[in-house]
């Protein structure tokens, strides 16, 4: 609990620019953020990760959250207005459901992009950029997950745990 408590009062902390005034509405919402962490668990495998793949994920995290953010003003401040929404579907290759959940949220904080519904593999995903260069964000984003969570499903244990010609390893 005291994780999901820290983790959610520094984002608190990065989005408002440690505004003393915003605690009004951050106190809630952090609050409430844990009580739905902890109320309602995404499921009951655990998600473990590489420290070296998170070192890397955090600077390169921060600085597309930026960049995208200046991109999505620049977007929207043009005259003509230069933004594309559009909505479409990822077919996500994350191995269990809080990893999928982990990219879903990634993909709701950085600028130009909300997962609008999750099924399953499928991600259903509204862009304001065109859909190429979204599809360009979501994948390279899902590369980035995918090397810093490590696999813990079965069937992934499994693969594994086999050679490359496809005989148990004992």
């Amino acid at each position: 609990m005291l994780i999901a408590i820290g983790i959610s009062t520094i984002f608190w902390i990065l989005l408002t620019d440690a505004a003393p005034s915003s605690w009004i509405i951050g106190l809630p919402a952090v609050t409430l953020t844990v009580w739905i962490i902890h109320r309602f668990p995404l499921s009951e495998e655990p998600l473990k990760v590489h420290i070296g793949p998170l070192l890397t994920f955090v600077p390169w995290f921060l600085l597309k959250s930026i960049r995208g953010g200046l991109e999505v003003s620049r977007l929207a401040l043009s005259r003509p207005l230069a933004l594309h929404p559009a909505l479409f579907q990822h077919e996500c290759t994350l191995a269990n459901t809080r990893s999928r959940a982990v990219f879903a949220m990634c993909l709701n904080v950085l600028p130009g992009t909300t997962t609008v519904r999750i099924n399953a593999q499928t991600i259903h995903i509204h862009s304001l950029t065109t859909v190429d260069t979204a599809r360009l964000e979501v994948v390279e984003l899902e590369e980035k997950i995918s090397r810093m969570l490590v696999r813990t499903s079965l069937e992934d244990t499994r693969s594994l745990n086999s050679d490359s010609r496809g005989s148990t390893i004992t």
